[in-house]
């Protein structure tokens, strides 16, 4: 039974470890095959870079090379000697040109041949350079070069110089052997110049610039030279070198590396291709004929250093022996962290089963301690509106008390007078005098009087209290004039002090408008004033309770002081003052919701604060801070913070 079970957690684990050993070999493949592309990409930037350098050096020493071709053959042009030998007002000084040529192949480096050529295509004069030593070409040896394209592109080119494509030099109809790659420069002499009509060739030799280009190869590069249509002039294997002129068509990038050669078509220079197993950098060489002075075929030459696939492959096994060894590390790493994982993950499940259970278990306690919650704030609810109940209670015992005194002045006087009416009537059945007259008139006029006075009065108190009863039943937000809300409370609050030992105090503006719950405001100012009678003159003969008002914050909120003198708070109780149940007076039927339910009314009703501190001398000043209008308050950002001072 045992072995069965083992198998079976055994076939579990596999089960559950065989989707992720699948995207971790996926992953491991996929991150392996990045990695190693960039750091292959890594190695052969340092051989991209040489590559570079070789093509900018190789193209920087071509455009000197043509640069200095160029000057040359103007400088041959401008000499006095061509002036005087080809002078428009006289026959050709042939013997002048031959001398001339002569001195000017042998000082200068690399001209292998100098000849001025009439319009007719004739050469005129010839000197070629075999070596050191220039020879003159003798007149039956000279020929008719009207079929040569340089000739043809030197008449098109004009007034500037003709640079010709690069090939091999050929004499007699045959290639020169040893091969001699030969560019020609080209201008014309013309009679608008006082010069005989004509074209003076040079051919220059590239021998050893050439030689130059092939010894900037290297063991991991070499150096090509590509003409327009794909042919090398320059290759590392010689045999495969101007094949356009040697009967071989198939020696040609075209052919050879056509992926190259498709690169090469598509853009003027790139760095990097790697393409018919090689790495290749190329340029197209860039002549400057902005000035006009050239014309030349040499734009389309390219020239590309070249990475043969032997290096790149020693490249590759460089880096990818140990990234494949690493990755087959870094999975089998995986395999061990996957199975421990796997198995942690099953334990995992089996605890997390059992903490479900008894979340369970907590979540049915949990409702059950929501449901005394509940019970319990329906209870904090029936007690606050018990306490509103009792201080409207209050309110009630003390209107109607004060109601008494104005009522029964009103009945006397109506009783009085109704006496004096009931003499009248007697007086007139025994006859009226003037006087009984007059005196019943005057006794009317103060009775009435002294009615009227005391209605007026039960008016005034039926009236606060309606309009007390009415705000503090509706807590709707109302525009109001802070006075007459106090004066309202202070009338219902006065029956209760009718013994003269505690003095109420108001000191307020007469036309402070406020915007919020007058009734909220009223209900504060009560509780705080019923704490100072019951509390702070508990044990005093006489006191007295101060209520003020001012604007601060410029005029954005009110400031409310209540100041008595009597005894003060219990420092026992004075930092947990707004607490809920806290009283120093439990024991004479006190509750500890007063001060709480002021808290909760100032900073969640009437988004204000509150703060408690001893009054200076003795007592208790309590300062609420309120928002004039609450509707364009900050929930009390700017007011004061609650504290309860020492």
């Amino acid at each position: 039974m045992t072995t069965s079970r083992a198998k079976e957690q055994h076939a579990i684990v596999f089960k559950n470890m065989v989707p992720r050993l699948v995207l971790l070999l996926v992953l491991t493949i996929l991150v392996g095959v990045l990695g190693m592309t960039e750091f292959i990409r890594f190695k052969i930037s340092p051989i991209e870079e040489a590559q570079v350098r070789s093509v900018s050096r190789s193209i920087s020493m071509m455009n000197r090379e043509i640069g200095y071709i160029r000057n040359l053959i103007l400088l041959l042009k401008n000499s006095s000697e061509i002036r005087a030998g080809l002078a428009l007002d006289r026959e050709i000084d042939t013997a002048l040109l031959q001398q001339f040529f002569i001195y000017f192949a042998e000082s200068s480096n690399n001209v292998s041949q100098v000849r001025w050529i009439d319009m007719k295509g004739n050469e005129r004069v010839r000197v070629n350079l075999v070596g050191q030593e220039a020879s003159v070409v003798h007149e039956e040896d000279l020929q008719n070069k009207s079929d040569r394209y340089y000739f043809q592109k030197a008449i098109v080119a004009g007034d500037s110089v003709y640079i010709s494509p690069i090939d091999l030099n050929i004499e007699g109809g045959t290639i020169v052997y040893p091969y001699e790659p030969t560019i020609r420069a080209t201008i014309l002499t013309q009679n608008s110049e006082g010069l005989q009509d004509g074209v003076l060739v040079m051919n220059f030799q590239l021998t050893d610039l050439f030689s130059d280009l092939r010894t900037m190869g290297n063991d991991r590069q070499h150096l090509e030279v590509l003409n327009s249509d794909g042919y090398w002039l320059l290759a590392d294997n010689p045999e495969l070198e101007w094949g356009f002129q040697l009967g071989h068509p198939d020696n040609n990038v075209r052919t050879l590396r056509p992926g190259v050669w498709h690169h090469m078509m598509q853009s003027y220079s790139s760095t990097g291709i790697t393409a018919d197993n090689s790495l290749v950098s190329y340029m197209f060489l860039s002549l400057d004929t902005n000035d006009g002075l050239v014309v030349s075929d040499l734009n389309r030459i390219i020239i590309a250093a070249v990475t043969d696939q032997g290096v790149l492959a020693s490249v590759n096994r460089a880096v990818s022996i140990p990234f494949i060894a690493g990755c087959l590390l870094v999975y089998l790493v995986g395999f061990m962290i996957i199975r421990s994982l796997t198995v942690a993950e099953m334990d995992r499940q089996f605890y997390t089963q059992a903490l479900q259970n008894e979340k369970e278990e907590l979540q049915k306690a949990l409702e059950k301690i929501k449901q005394s919650h509940e019970r319990l704030g329906i209870l904090q609810d029936e007690l606050v509106e018990a306490r509103k109940l009792s201080a409207l209670g209050l309110i009630v015992a003390g209107v109607a008390h004060e109601l008494n005194t104005p009522n029964g002045g009103a009945l006397i006087a109506v009783s009085a007078l109704q006496s004096q009416l009931n003499e009248l009537k007697q007086n007139i059945l025994e006859g009226l005098t003037q006087r009984q007259m007059e005196a019943f008139i005057e006794n009317l006029e103060q009775g009435l009087q002294l009615a009227e006075k005391n209605l007026r009065r039960a008016g005034e108190l039926i009236s606060s209290f309606k309009r007390l009863a009415v705000d503090r039943n509706q807590e709707i937000l109302v525009k109001f004039n802070l006075i007459e809300c106090i004066r309202d409370l202070i009338h219902t609050v006065e029956p209760r002090l009718k013994d003269g030992r505690i003095k109420i105090t108001v000191d307020l503006p007469d036309t402070l408008q406020l915007n919020s719950f007058p009734g909220i405001i009223s209900q504060v100012l009560q509780n705080l004033i019923d704490n100072a009678i019951y509390h702070g003159f508990s044990d005093r003969e006489s006191g007295i309770v101060s209520v003020s008002a001012s604007l601060v914050h410029q005029g954005r909120q009110v400031c409310l002081h209540v100041v008595d003198n009597g005894k003060g708070i219990d420092p026992e109780i004075r930092t947990r003052i707004f607490d809920p149940f806290v009283t120093s007076g439990r024991g004479h039927g006190h509750t500890g919701l007063g001060l709480y339910l002021i808290h909760q009314w100032v900073h969640g009703v009437l988004k204000g604060s509150i703060k408690i501190e001893p009054n200076i001398g003795h007592g208790t000043c309590v300062t609420i801070i309120l928002p004039v209008d609450i509707e364009s308050s900050t929930s009390g950002s700017e007011a004061l913070e609650l504290t309860v001072s020492d």
